[in-house]
């Protein structure tokens, strides 16, 4: 079997991220511009101004934690930050809805091949997400705190050290080009990308097999 080992990517692979993202940014400033008596738009402003200004933290609900401490410091209400970064996580959960086919065309691929799910992210909102999917157990990698980075590749190596395998044996499946196709590329590993209806840049590295609309259409190549 060509490519026994799955590398396949989270957001916006196997979820929309950026609905999911917008809807919750929408609930949780809105209920909190109630508490605050704030205008939902100032407090938009803010936590745009946050997420520029905080882009790191030890786990991703500190990250969610320390945005909401500066967002909340005009209203001196800082101590209610970990209320709100909590509140924020549960929405997000909440908001999670695999992408069309992507659930049905996932567990094709898992039941064929070996799946692990590598995303640039923190484990414990890799672990939320996946949870709220429905496959918390999903053998992951995520790339924060364990001094990898899909961009140079070196977090996919470290998934195939995980699982005792080669980069011969993997396929990175992904939509983000710069990421998981280039970023594989870098260790010789081969990519499937996942257009969303995009156009392929030009020069494609010669690790990429190929395009896919989707995770549905990428599972119907895989196993016919």
């Amino acid at each position: 079997m060509q490519h026994p080992i799955l590398l396949i990517d989270l957001d916006n692979t196997l979820y929309d991220y950026e609905r999911a993202a917008l809807t919750t940014r929408g609930e949780v400033l809105t209920e909190l511009g109630q508490a605050l008596g704030a205008e939902p738009a100032t407090l938009h402003a803010a936590w745009e101004a946050a997420r520029r200004s905080i882009a790191t933290a030890a786990s991703g609900h500190e990250l969610r934690r320390a945005r909401f401490a500066l967002l909340l410091e005009p209203y001196a209400a800082r101590g209610d930050a970990e209320l709100w970064a909590a509140r924020f996580t549960c929405a997000f959960s909440r908001a999670v809805r695999w992408s069309p086919g992507a659930q049905a065309a996932f567990e094709r691929l898992a039941a064929a091949r070996c799946v692990m799910v590598v995303t640039e992210g923190y484990d414990d909102i890799a672990a939320a997400t996946l949870a709220a999917l429905g496959i918390p157990t999903i053998t992951r990698l995520a790339t924060h705190g364990t001094g990898t980075t899909k961009r140079d590749g070196s977090a996919f190596t470290a998934a195939l050290a995980s699982l005792g395998a080669a980069p011969k044996d993997a396929l990175v499946i992904g939509d983000n080009y710069a990421l998981d196709v280039l970023g594989s590329a870098e260790r010789g590993i081969a990519s499937l990308w996942l257009t969303l209806g995009r156009e392929p840049p030009p020069d494609p590295p010669r690790t990429l097999r190929g395009t896919a609309r989707d995770l549905a259409a990428a599972a119907a190549r895989l196993v016919p």
